[in-house]
């Protein structure tokens, strides 16, 4: 048996028996049956607990083990000597650690993936979300190293509501702003992008339009000539839509300067904004792409800005007032944008159609807010069905039972938005009434309340509470709390109590032994050990060892994901991640440390190691004790105080000999990294 398969044995055992205290279990109905289709109802996906009958065999966590798992999972890093002193000496200081891990900025790059999953604005493909616009594609440049700045504009779309609700988190604003806020973190280019939307109709028959910039260009002109981009977006200047292209974007036979006059114009407008010129009249033979005329800087600018309505004769903004854009946190547009359910992300994650007449997105839109779908055991009668579809009309059949509450719902939806998403102006549809009835409320709405109303009945809803509590458990141990025991029920009272503080909820939870398992919550499950699900694996190696973005799952740039990061990148796609399906109540984790799951963190670590393990490296083979302690303090976060410091460091150190023996010093110092990187307490199988 070589030296690397010896202390892969080795160290399982070594590193998994010191480290897992407390009463660890997982029936088989726990782990998802079929994780790679959560949406068929056919292979359910379960991932409740097994609870403890009895809490005679429980065996409380040690504050080496509990404290270092709450640290990881919100922030990634590892728990230091001074931290695990101090709660050594008392247990009872783990709340005000907390507090302080929450200060740091590791906390909010946690937050924020936990939010663009929780909120359901991770899950679109990119053609959905260019169907917003009513485009088949997006013609775009490219950035300064080569990548493809439609790629990256799409992508900004489903961190753009999570970085909001990490602002409210870090401002202590009450959490049911989520639900009502209609200001939201932008850049510069998606305030341009929104606009174009805006002035763009498509109505519920798909008929498409502009309201007032098809009417407003009557033709392109490319140019080598030197014009301000101010004077081109300028409706009053003689250089109205002249746009500077390069010498080399105009070949012979243009004379330095070529008129587009076919095709649509706004889009193709649109487009040059982005960097993308095309065709003309066939003056110009291929299509030319380069950077952004917005700047590279414009698809990365994030600010808070709020959308309002136009106001008495006041115009919405238009795609090419950049510079006013650049320069302001507010956006003046006639498509309501109120809340997680308005924002692209959302919507391209859900879209509608005249069949599902928005039935889909109000009932992802309640799964988010409050945690439960439609089905047909309704106790609450709408007081009236203005909205309920015909055909499911009768209250024999088997549709009856989820549309006689889900179709008058879905018209809040409706009375604002047409099937493509865009402002409804239909007098007919905005004369049906909308209802709320579900879960124990009921509120009848008059014609034309819209998507507003529907945010301020959520926000006054019982079940938000328990809801984002549950989803944090999910967040914390792949699996639910149990949501009747009394631990959970004080959890939700101290959240509505604190003023709906998301900050404080997460105090209370993550100092509550249904995540520590310091001790014992009978309807619980016990110590169950978190999974490093990608999103925890990467910014613990991240975070522990400084690299940034090591999985090169975070970077926009191509240039960046390339070498040892690129290839992480793919294998990162192997190691499960959180996820909701359409009409999911819980998000599907994957909690089975199985073998596939260590093989791809295996992989993974293996090119990390090609990262920090070289001569110009963080950790210089000139220099093995030292790295050697530091992959034991820093990478699995084992200070000296830790009962499990010691023997983690004999081992590998016998290992770095043992590798030392067969091959080069560099070599065996990025295998004995790759043992220490796949140790529970950093790929997560038990902590």
């Amino acid at each position: 048996m070589g030296y690397r398969t010896l202390f892969l044995v080795v160290s399982l055992f070594a590193f998994g028996i010191t480290g897992c205290e407390g009463a660890i279990g997982r029936s088989e109905a726990s782990r998802g049956n079929n994780p790679s289709n959560p949406g068929d109802p056919d292979f359910p996906v379960d991932t409740t607990r097994p609870a403890l009958s009895s809490c005679d065999s429980f065996e409380p966590a040690a504050p080496f083990v509990y404290a270092a798992k709450v640290k990881t999972l919100l922030t990634g890093l590892g728990l230091t000597g001074e931290e695990l002193d101090a709660l050594t000496a008392n247990p009872d200081v783990l709340r005000s650690q907390i507090e302080g891990w929450l200060d740091m900025p590791q906390a909010d790059q946690k937050l924020q993936r936990f939010f663009e999953t929780g909120f359901q604005q991770d899950g679109y493909e990119e053609q959905a979300l260019v169907d917003l616009w009513g485009y088949n594609n997006f013609q775009m440049g490219r950035l300064s190293d080569g990548t493809s700045v439609d790629d990256t504009y799409i992508r900004t779309f489903e961190e753009s509501f999570a970085r909001s609700v990490v602002d409210i988190v870090r401002a202590d604003r009450p959490f049911t702003d989520v639900l009502t806020t209609r200001t939201v973190y932008l850049t510069t280019a998606q305030m341009v992008g929104l606009a174009l939307s805006d002035d763009r109709a498509i109505d519920d028959d798909e008929d498409r339009s502009y309201n007032r910039s098809r009417s407003m260009i009557e033709q392109l002109v490319y140019t080598t000539e030197n014009i301000p981009l101010s004077q081109t977006l300028n409706p009053s200047s003689p250089n109205w839509m002249r746009f500077t292209i390069p010498a080399e974007g105009l070949p012979g036979g243009c004379g330095g300067e070529a008129v587009k006059t076919n095709g649509d114009l706004v889009r193709a407008a649109f487009a040059v904004l982005f960097g993308y010129y095309t065709d003309n009249d066939g003056c110009m033979q291929d299509n030319y792409r380069t950077t952004p005329l917005i700047g590279e800087d414009a698809l990365f600018d994030w600010r808070p800005v709020t959308f309002r309505t136009p106001g008495a004769g006041e115009e919405p903004a238009m795609f090419w007032e950049v510079d006013a854009m650049r320069a302001s946190n507010e956006l003046v547009l006639r498509v309501p944008r109120v809340g997680f359910m308005t924002t692209p992300a959302f919507f391209a994650t859900w879209p509608t159609n005249d069949a599902n007449q928005a039935r889909v997105t109000i009932n992802q839109t309640l799964i988010v807010a409050l945690g439960k779908s439609f089905d047909s055991e309704t106790t609450l009668i709408p007081a009236f069905d203005d909205a309920l579809d015909d055909s499911h009309a009768d209250p024999t059949t088997a549709c009856w039972g989820c549309h006689v509450n889900l179709d008058p719902m879905r018209q809040y939806f409706r009375n604002s938005y047409t099937y493509f998403y865009h402002a409804q102006q239909d007098d007919s549809v905005q004369a049906l009434r909308p209802s709320f009835a579900f879960q124990g409320v009921s509120v009848e709405g008059a014609p034309g309340d819209g998507v507003g109303e529907l945010a301020g009945t959520l926000s006054t809803h019982p079940r938000f509470a328990p809801t984002w509590v549950q989803k944090a458990c999910y967040f914390a141990t792949s699996s639910a709390c149990p949501e009747g025991s009394a631990e959970f029920q004080n959890i939700v009272t101290a959240f509505e109590q604190s003023g709906m503080s998301f900050r404080s909820m997460l105090v209370e939870l993550f100092s509550s032994p249904l995540i520590s398992a310091r001790s014992c919550v009978e309807a619980a499950g016990g110590d169950i050990p978190s999974v490093s699900r990608i999103r925890h694996f990467c910014s613990t190696v991240s975070n522990r060892l400084g690299i940034s973005d090591a999985c090169g799952t975070d970077t926009y740039y191509q240039s960046e994901r390339r070498g040892a990061r690129g290839v992480t990148r793919q294998l990162a796609e192997v190691v499960p991640d959180d996820g909701y399906g359409r009409g999911g109540e819980i998000p599907v984790v994957i909690a089975d440390p199985n073998l596939f799951i260590r093989a791809a963190g295996e992989a993974m670590c293996e090119r990390f190691g090609e990262l920090v393990v070289n001569n110009d490296g963080q950790f210089p083979p000139s220099d093995p004790e030292g790295a050697i302690q530091a992959f034991v303090v820093d990478l699995a976060g084992l200070p000296e105080s830790d009962p499990r410091h010691a023997g983690a460091l004999d081992i590998l150190s016998r290992h770095y000999e043992l590798a030392e023996a067969e091959t080069n010093t560099t070599n065996a110092l990025r295998s004995t990294f790759i043992v220490a990187c796949t140790a529970p307490s950093v790929l997560g199988m038990g902590l």
